[in-house]
């Protein structure tokens, strides 16, 4: 195991009585990254947030490109990037 420094040491020590790395951040003046890097190499079976899936989105996208709406429209109308649009609408050979 690698030796820790002081700061790293304090994450960790702060990470196990609160796991809110936001807060850790702000109390010790170091980046969120750095606090995220350093949990990444110390507590790397930590407990993670979950991601929403949206399943759902590609299939939205592409009735609706194939309806005749613009990319930019869907993009507006979905909350969504542009990028995102044109990425599903390739991945289904629709561009």
């Amino acid at each position: 195991m690698t030796t820790l420094n002081p700061t790293q040491a304090a994450i960790l020590k702060r990470f196990d009585r609160n796991p809110d790395a936001a807060a850790i951040s702000d109390a010790l003046g170091v980046s969120l990254s750095y606090v995220y890097a350093t949990l990444r190499a110390h507590r790397p079976n930590r407990a993670r947030k979950t991601h929403p899936k949206r399943s759902d989105e590609p299939r939205i996208i592409v009735g609706m490109f194939d309806r005749g709406h613009k990319p930019a429209r869907i993009a507006v109308s979905r909350g969504l990037s542009r990028a995102y649009i044109y990425r599903v609408l390739g991945d289904h050979g629709r561009l």
